[in-house]
């Protein structure tokens, strides 16, 4: 009889997937649509309502406006928001022209910040990676893409001239925005 073993690479440390670093999104293909339709069903049963009386779909943008409005005030509310830890936003547009960088930009804290790249957008996707946030911001010509970093002091301190989009001027964003 002959043993087969396989040897697995332990020392490689696996990456979490896109999905579980999300700490919001409007897009429909990240929300769970089996969730959604039970919610949904719950809705009419407890306010005796008939499906032909409140679409699903619009319950569904209903529910994603007031996900929206929750999410703003917890930002709001967020350690991440300190009016001390100003951030800096750095990123390219997607154009129908093609895809071009933008310059450094300064704003005062994380809240104005992610309401300046997410204005005006069809949808969007923020995502913690590793200390910063990035953001997919969809358009009708294509996607956003913007990474916000926390300034450290010494970014904070930084003239006109400096390159905010090194990464000797960022401070690390620990834990959640909702701590």
């Amino acid at each position: 009889m002959t043993t087969i073993t396989a040897s697995v690479c332990v020392c490689e440390k696996a990456k979490p997937t896109y999905e579980e670093n999300i700490i919001f999104s409007t897009r429909f293909d990240q929300r769970n649509e089996k969730c959604d339709r039970e919610a949904y069903e719950e809705f009419l049963s407890l306010n005796n309502t008939l499906e032909c009386e409140y679409p699903f779909e619009a319950w569904l943008g209903n529910e994603m406006d007031m996900d929206v409005s929750d999410f703003v005030a917890n930002l709001k509310c967020s350690t991440w928001n300190n009016p001390s830890k100003r951030c800096v936003i750095c990123g390219s547009l997607g154009l129908w022209t093609g895809r071009h960088d933008i310059y450094p930009v300064v704003q005062p804290n994380i809240y104005t910040a992610l309401e300046r790249v997410i204005q005006n957008m069809d949808d969007f996707t923020i995502t913690k990676v590793d200390y910063y946030l990035h953001v997919r911001a969809y358009h009708h010509d294509g996607c956003n893409e913007f990474d916000i970093y926390l300034l450290n002091e010494k970014g904070m301190n930084a003239g006109d001239g400096a390159d905010l989009s090194k990464k000797s001027y960022h401070k690390v964003m620990k834990g959640t925005y909702f701590e």
